[in-house]
């Protein structure tokens, strides 16, 4: 079995009496003397005989505490060879065999053979029932041990319920019988458990390493601790991981040996021991064959634990760095980021200047900030603050095309609109520069001016638009371009002035008379006359010219909707219930509208003022369920403004999607439910497993995941409650898991996606082609278009 802990157990040999060799040792012992004695035939060699005589010695060679490898597999083949030629002893034989090929599964240190070796033993267990044993204590003998066989080889779609059974009959062997791997493999069905129970695969990890012998390969022994301290990290318990990594040799296999100091070394650094853990990248750096992506990464993060020593080694970094920056991967990107860093910071202008190159290299590839790699080693708010760095450095030392390489790398990763903000103030700055020295600075101005309208298309706030027309125009003037100016100011004069209320039935009644002759240019006129009253119909008005307006479906009309309803949104008083209720529909349904346009930050305002308003409202549910969505959309790196808090955000987001399911259930119980619950409580309840997505909290994903998939079984429901745990088994890095759940997914989307009104939508997760597309389309299939 295995050797004992170090430092912790002495290795001495099992004290435990092997039970089940006894009777067998018994009927040697009566052959023997009946023999001596004359009572049987010293001649009488039958082949029946001879068999069980064979049996018995493999079974006497099993019975070794550290039985030599090359006698079992000679004992092994001399039975195997036979065992057809005796039918009436094949279960016994079987159960020798299995019993055999399993000691050599146990006793292999190379994962590969070991493997082959339990599949052998699972094919002769397969050939003998508990019932066919002669010793009823086999029974139960050959159903553990049939067990471990089960579970050390491959299961395809193995059913939860199975996995827990086997791992059940793992966990109580018979009495007499040593556990072996049992504990070992227990704990491996253990952790493929949804969710994993990762206390008995602790526990059982555990046991397996206390427990094993002296005939059990250190190399196994290695590989449990690695297992173990995994599950220590899944448990949050890092320094009892840390202790178990610490006690893998370096006689351990190189492949545990790297995963060991590569997992070692992050611990470290998360701890801010940058010296304790370069020293383990640096072993790991010095093992032998090591393969292209570990030696990457060792590099690399060589290069971190040097810049956060105290004090800091920026040379020895350096060098680290720029070896980074040759080879491929994230590696290189997060390298070429810290190294322009480390550049710019230098004495010499020239080096200085080699920032803009490696800049453009960490984002080679990339067409916008979405196409950030998720896996990138350093956040791509770390990487907008470095370009915005190196593009003021560059440009404060006058470095100025650099500086303009830089800002237009920077639109790879950089916010909406904002490597044109930067870029122009390079060419402004730059224009400045040639003015002062005589040189033709018009050129540079216009490319400013030119950034800068650019850049107001891209606003949504008029008076945004119009500071930005306002620059381009001052730019065109110092360029000597007086019509560029002029045409920059039309610009501003074309943004539309909208009233301050608006009220009035009879101009409502006007403007959808006109509408229903086919007038709209003259209805939009009245709709606007309408606006403008002071009438005490004005926020009725405003909201029923805002909807004409967004259900028109043409573009200008629904920007122009949009903004009436918000100033019926943004009223702070109103007097009438009628009127309240008008104000609580215009701000959930402004809100919706923002949401549509990703206007998240918009329609989080809109939607915290309605619940801090109307807390018990109509809209109460629907507007509480549109306020998690968009906190949950601005705690998204990649949202454009990001929350200043995205944990609060997300912790919001959840609490709200609760409330949402709690006040559902609430008005069931009262009988009173509205018309919408039913949906409400839907789409609550699945943002709920996608903010735990968001929280890294992937178990929680797959617990309610599981019960709420079979509460939405048949629907678009349960692909996507699929859809986020399969996400949580790649969070929890399982590719079996992740496999297995993609599977049910196309089983399941198989099963409906024929039938009517299942996929409701044209585009989302709620039409059968984002599937087709997104998930089930075959690789070397040319995607549609």
């Amino acid at each position: 079995m295995a050797t004992a802990l170090a430092d912790t157990f002495s290795t001495r040999p099992d004290h435990r009496q092997r039970l089940w060799q006894v009777p067998l040792f018994l009927v040697g012992v009566a052959a023997f003397v009946g023999t001596y004695q004359g009572w049987l035939p010293l001649a009488s060699r039958d082949p029946s005989s001879a068999f069980r005589r064979d049996l018995a010695e493999l079974h006497r060679v099993l019975g070794k505490q550290s039985p030599d490898l090359n006698s079992i597999k000679a004992h092994l083949e001399q039975v195997a060879g036979e065992v057809k030629e005796f039918p009436e002893q094949a279960a016994a034989a079987h159960f020798a065999l299995g019993t055999g090929y399993m000691r050599l599964a146990e006793l292999s240190a190379d994962p590969a053979e070991s493997l082959n070796y339990w599949m052998l033993t699972k094919q002769h267990f397969d050939e003998v029932r508990p019932d066919q044993l002669a010793d009823p204590a086999d029974g139960a003998r050959l159903r553990f041990r049939a067990a471990k066989a089960r579970a050390a080889t491959p299961w395809s779609k193995a059913a939860q319920a199975e996995l827990d059974a086997t791992r059940r009959i793992l966990l109580t062997p018979p009495y007499g019988e040593e556990s072996g791997e049992g504990h070992r493999l227990a704990a491996e069905l253990g952790l493929r458990l949804v969710p994993p129970d990762l206390t008995q695969a602790k526990t059982s990890f555990t046991a397996y390493i206390a427990d094993s012998g002296i005939a059990t390969p250190p190399a196994s022994i290695a590989r449990a601790k690695l297992r173990l301290s995994e599950v220590y990290r899944q448990l949050g318990n890092v320094e009892e991981a840390k202790k178990w990594l610490a006690q893998i040799g370096t006689d351990a296999p190189t492949d545990v040996l790297r995963i060991t100091k590569a997992q070692l070394a992050r611990i470290r650094m998360d701890e801010g021991d940058f010296p304790g853990a370069r020293r383990e990248w640096e072993v790991l750096l010095a093992l032998p064959g090591l393969p292209n992506d570990l030696k990457r990464s060792a590099t690399y993060h060589v290069g971190v634990c040097l810049l956060s020593n105290k004090p800091p080694d920026p040379v020895g970094a350096t060098r680290r760095f720029e070896e980074a920056v040759q080879t491929e991967g994230v590696e290189r990107a997060a390298a070429a980021v810290r190294l322009a860093d480390l550049r710019l910071h230098e004495d010499s202008a020239a080096r200085r200047k080699d920032a803009a190159g490696l800049l453009a290299l960490a984002v080679k590839g990339i067409t916008g900030p979405g196409e950030y790699p998720k896996n990138a080693l350093i956040p791509i708010h770390d990487v907008q603050a470095e370009f915005e760095a190196a593009i003021q450095a560059l440009t404060a030392e006058g470095a100025f095309e650099e500086a303009a390489a830089v800002a237009e790398a920077y639109q790879s990763v950089a916010a909406a609109g904002r490597n044109k903000e930067k870029r122009a103030e390079v060419f402004t700055a730059w224009g400045v520069a040639l003015k002062k020295s005589k040189g033709d600075a018009a050129p540079k101005f216009m490319a400013a001016a030119a950034e800068y309208a650019a850049l107001a298309a891209l606003r949504s706030a008029e008076t945004d638009k119009a500071d930005l027309f306002r620059k381009a125009a001052e730019l065109h003037r110092q360029a000597g371009d007086v019509h560029g100016a002029v045409a920059a100011l039309e610009q501003i004069v074309k943004l539309p002035k909208l009233p301050d209320d608006v009220s009035g039935p009879f101009w409502i009644q006007f403007a959808e008379a006109l509408l229903a002759v086919n007038r709209p240019d003259d209805a939009l006129i009245a709709f606007q006359k309408a606006i403008l009253t002071n009438s005490s119909a004005a926020i009725a008005a405003r909201y029923r010219v805002a909807r004409h307006m967004i259900e028109s479906r043409d573009d200008k009309k629904i920007e122009f909707g949009i903004a009436l309803m918000d100033q019926v949104a943004k009223l702070e008083k109103v007097a009438t219930p009628a009127e309240q209720a008008m104000h609580e529909r215009a701000l959930v349904d402004v809100a919706h509208a923002y949401i549509q346009q990703a206007k998240f930050a918009e329609a989080e305002a809109r939607l915290s003022k309605q619940i801090n308003l109307y807390p018990i409202g109509d809209e109460a549910g629907l507007g509480k369920l549109l306020l998690g969505v968009c906190l949950l959309q601005r705690a998204d790196p990649r949202a454009k403004p990001q929350a200043a808090d995205p944990k609060k955000n997300r912790d919001d987001a959840l609490r709200l999607f609760q409330e949402v399911v709690d006040g559902v259930k609430k008005r069931a119980e009262a009988k009173r439910s509205a018309d919408r619950d039913l949906w409400l409580r839907t789409q609550a309840s699945l943002r709920i497993l996608q903010c735990y997505q968001q929280m890294s909290r992937p178990y929680d994903v797959l617990k309610d995941g599981e019960a709420m998939r079979r509460e939405f079984a048949g629907t678009a429901n349960e692909l996507i409650v699929l859809s986020l745990m399969y996400h949580a088994f790649k969070l929890l890095d399982k590719p079996e898991s992740v496999l297995g759940i993609h599977a049910q997914m196309r089983e399941v989307f198989d099963k409906i996606k024929e039938k009517p009104g299942v996929f409701w939508q044209p585009v989302g997760e709620y039409s059968r082609e984002y599937w087709e597309k997104t998930w089930f389309q075959p690789p070397d299939e040319p995607k549609k278009k």
